[in-house]
């Protein structure tokens, strides 16, 4: 997606493990395809290593199995996907279907590369401590390396939803965008509010003025009416105190569905790595977040 454009995602991403989580994650992907109007594509990946040490004809039957496990993961794979949809929904969304052996993280790029998806959903198995909340492997994974924008679905604190009912769908009614006035904001504030629009949802922009910070809160609705001329309903809210703890706590106090933020790559080494504020809100909100990604070129 290119800065300044509308997004209009055509092609969404699921990947699933068939767990609970990855079960929510189906069907936020399944209600963002309806209302843009998008494909899905559901990956699931059988990982096997086969050892070296067999023979070749051994190997060679271990490789037939997979490709027979491979083709009974399909219809496996639609069966559970109605299950959790119900049967009449699996079908209003144009639906494709994809196993595959390679390492998750590996089969999740390989999609992204072959079918030039617009939009990422997974949830994420995160691992909980006594001071933080730290995400998956995969999931981090995905974050550093997608070129598309990545949403982390979590479990809403004040509105469970039950995945094992085929008619329990997730609302998006408030979005929540904090900003800080950055290209890579901009970009993310893009997608809030064409997200916003399409789902006729309410759109708060957060403003946190940390220790230091030279921008004067005056400018951020100049900063907004540039950045989105076309959309002005916006709550404007601005804050003295830590951008992620602000973050946070605003999307407890005006119980939000969704956090749209930026996440502006800078390269280290052979990876890269994302802004503090932008870690923290991923790895602590109540929240789903969708993490827009910018690397300072056009995708």
């Amino acid at each position: 997606m290119e800065p300044g454009l509308s997004y209009n995602p055509t092609s969404i991403l699921c990947p699933v493990d068939m767990s609970e989580l990855s079960d929510l994650a189906l069907k936020y992907a399944h209600v963002g395809a309806r209302m843009f109007d998008a494909s899905l594509t559901v990956l699931h990946a059988m990982h096997v290593d086969v050892p070296r040490y067999l023979s070749r004809e051994l190997t060679a039957q271990v490789v037939k199995e997979i490709d027979h496990a491979r083709a009974a993961g399909i219809h496996g794979l639609e069966a559970h996907v109605r299950r959790v949809l119900g049967d009449a929904d699996s079908k209003k969304v144009r639906m494709r279907y994809r196993v595959t052996d390679s390492e998750p993280a590996e089969a999740v790029m390989q999609a992204l590369a072959e079918n030039q998806d617009d939009l990422v959903v997974m949830g994420t198995h995160g691992y909980s401590g006594l001071k933080h909340w730290m995400l998956g492997s995969v999931t981090e994974s995905i974050l550093h390396r997608s070129e598309a924008p990545v949403f982390i679905v979590r479990q809403k604190i004040t509105d469970f939803i039950d995945t094992t009912q085929p008619e329990a769908r997730p609302r998006i009614q408030h979005i929540l965008c904090p900003c800080n006035l950055t290209t890579a904001a901009g970009h993310a504030l893009r997608v809030a509010v064409a997200l916003a629009g399409r789902f006729e949802a309410r759109l708060t922009v957060l403003r946190s003025l940390e220790s230091g910070t030279a921008t004067d809160e005056k400018d951020f609705p100049a900063w907004i009416q540039k950045t989105v001329p076309e959309f002005n309903d916006i709550d404007l809210v601005v804050r003295r105190g830590t951008a992620a703890a602000q973050a946070i706590d605003l999307t407890k106090e005006i119980d939000c569905d969704l956090i749209v933020i930026g996440a502006h790559h800078k390269q280290f080494e052979q990876g890269t790595v994302m802004g503090r504020t932008t870690e923290l809100v991923l790895r602590h909100a109540p929240v789903p977040v969708l993490a827009v990604p910018y690397r300072n070129e056009k995708r």
